[in-house]
């Protein structure tokens, strides 16, 4: 009988420390997905890429074809030219499995692109996040414009 309840108590323990480790990596991947915007709302160019696998590949605000990887010359000088987003994160979520993380949230605020013409509006994000050596990376990403306002 000691055996079985030391298994059953192994069991629960095991239950309860998966658990707190799954709500640190849901907590990881907010982090990472909110930094990243963060360094793309400042035009921290250097900072932006990190959070990004580098054969990351994603479909942009501009509904051009796939993207893939990132070219930080040209993302710089786009910023220089002029681009400056303001955008934040709504209705953020984290679903997990494994060492994947599918992230879907709305972005809602503004776009200034080179040559002054601002856009405002809201648009639909989602991407998925890589555990790799402990750390959470993108490794896709979508944005797609959103006809009304998320609440």
């Amino acid at each position: 009988m000691k055996p079985f309840l030391a298994l059953v108590a192994f069991s629960v323990c095991g239950m309860f420390s998966m658990s707190v480790a799954v709500a640190d990596d849901a907590a990881d991947v907010k982090a990472n997905t909110l930094a990243a915007l963060a360094a793309y709302n400042a035009g921290d160019v250097n900072s932006f890429v990190t959070h990004f696998l580098p054969d990351v590949n994603g479909f942009f605000f501009d509904g051009s074809p796939l993207s893939e990887g990132f070219d930080k010359k040209a993302l710089k000088a786009f910023y220089d030219a002029g681009f400056k987003p303001n955008l934040e994160a709504r209705q953020y979520a984290v679903t997990l499995h494994g060492n994947t993380a599918i992230v879907t949230a709305y972005f809602v605020g503004s776009l200034t692109w080179p040559g002054g013409g601002i856009q405002k509006g809201s648009w639909r994000f989602s991407e998925t996040q890589i555990k790799q050596d402990g750390k959470w990376k993108i490794a896709h990403y979508h944005l797609s414009p959103l006809d009304a306002a998320p609440r």
